[in-house]
């Protein structure tokens, strides 16, 4: 007769926190987004910035359109 661990699933709390860490990392760190396959540093970076200049200016347009007067 073996005895099974008993394992508690993770609290909700855990999981949503566990899962923005993970959506963080799969976009923020270079160890696990898909410009990990870049084997140089700086071109990593350099892309990095790229990426984050153009959706910064992309969601600044969002943010202006929906920030605009009605009467104008």
């Amino acid at each position: 007769m073996s005895i099974k661990p008993v394992m508690k699933k993770p609290s909700l709390f855990r999981r949503i926190i566990m899962s923005l860490v993970s959506g963080w990392r799969r976009v923020m760190d270079v160890k696990y987004n898909p410009l990990k396959h870049i084997p140089d540093p700086s071109l990593q970076t350099y892309f990095m910035l790229v990426l984050f200049t153009f959706w910064s200016v992309f969601f600044g347009f969002i943010a202006a359109n929906y920030s605009r007067p009605i009467w104008i």
